[in-house]
């Protein structure tokens, strides 16, 4: 029997950088779970899995299992799964679960580890944000899951984050995927979402379809409706006639850091590694007079255009995007 992924919520304690709230995929073949109390690492791979557990009082049905405070375990792995994890961070707004069908369809060739950036799904809420401190919150998951390299692949903020990583520590990188977002400055395009979605009022909200009326006369699209609206959780899910939601990420920590948040990273020193940016070909975020931002910082750039996508090609065209990706991680250097 296959093992079942592992969604891990690592309390920080006393670390001012927590592990990330991550879900591990272990390779879905050539796979032999290792005793849970076996914490030696696997050069290259990501711990595998006990059995999921069940949901706990705190979550909602459609909430993903969480286990906490959980040591790490270990996965290993035969001769016919190579390669390093591929670590996969989410855009604004999101959290690990986005990528649940790409993640699925990587699993056949890789460990892949899913993150939920901080303020963002189960992963812990600060008010600082910055892109260096994100990048530092990965890192410090990388070295609690002993994966001393990875591939990367970042969408939209976890783009950003992701080649800040790439830059601050090109060591722990081995190939860069950007999905959809270039390191420069953005007009403030969620500033109305922000806005819409902070004057909902949640203490009055008896049902989440009250809020997806609230929000379409401004959100027009009803599928960024529904994508935000994700978000939206019951306090209490054992008492669902208490009428008390609340959002899952931070969104008054996202409101203040908005600004920085559209700013382009503060990139160090060059990543010379492979480096492909996908591009939606009908998204504005990655066009032909912003291609040159990531001449000097990321020389190894080549780009991907997949023409009839937005700013979400990994959901639009799944399979036209696992192709591009894997194509990517597994051609000779």
């Amino acid at each position: 029997m296959l093992p079942q992924p592992l969604l891990l919520h690592i309390d920080a304690g006393e670390q001012s950088l927590a592990p990330a709230h991550t879900t591990v995929l272990p390779p879905a073949q050539g796979t032999a779970l290792a005793s849970a109390q076996n914490t030696a690492p696997v050069s290259g791979s990501a711990p595998a899995s006990p059995p999921v557990p069940e949901l706990t009082s705190t979550d909602t049905p459609e909430d993903r299992p969480v286990v906490t405070n959980s040591p790490a375990v270990n996965s290993e792995q035969h001769a016919d799964v190579t390669g390093p994890p591929v670590v996969i961070l989410h855009g604004l707004f999101g959290d690990s679960g986005n990528w649940k069908q790409q993640a699925s369809l990587l699993r056949q060739h890789r460990t892949v580890v899913c993150m939920d950036l901080r303020n963002h799904g189960l992963s812990p809420h600060t008010e600082d944000m910055s892109f260096t401190t994100m990048a530092a919150d990965v890192v410090a998951t990388l070295d609690h899951y002993r994966i001393d390299r990875c591939d990367l692949i970042g969408h939209s903020l976890g783009g950003k984050t992701g080649m800040q990583i790439a830059t601050d520590h090109p060591d722990r990188i081995n190939r860069l995927v950007t999905v959809d977002i270039a390191p420069v400055d953005y007009p403030p395009h969620h500033q109305i979402i922000i806005d819409n979605l902070q004057a909902l009022n949640l203490a009055t909200l008896a049902q989440r379809r009250e809020a997806d009326k609230a929000l379409s006369d401004t959100i027009a699209e009803p599928a960024v409706r529904q994508f935000l609206l994700k978000g939206l959780v019951r306090q209490q899910p054992t008492r669902p006639a208490s009428n008390a939601w609340r959002w899952r990420f931070n969104l008054s920590a996202i409101a203040a850091c908005y600004p920085a948040l559209c700013a382009p990273p503060e990139l160090g020193s060059p990543f010379t590694g492979p480096h492909l940016v996908i591009a939606g070909g009908r998204s504005d975020y990655v066009t032909q007079n912003n291609r040159q931002s990531f001449e000097s910082v990321l020389p190894n750039t080549r780009f991907v255009d997949i023409p009839k996508a937005g700013h979400w090609p990994h959901s639009s065209h799944p399979e036209l995007f696992f192709e591009q990706t894997l194509r990517f991680l597994t051609a000779s250097l």
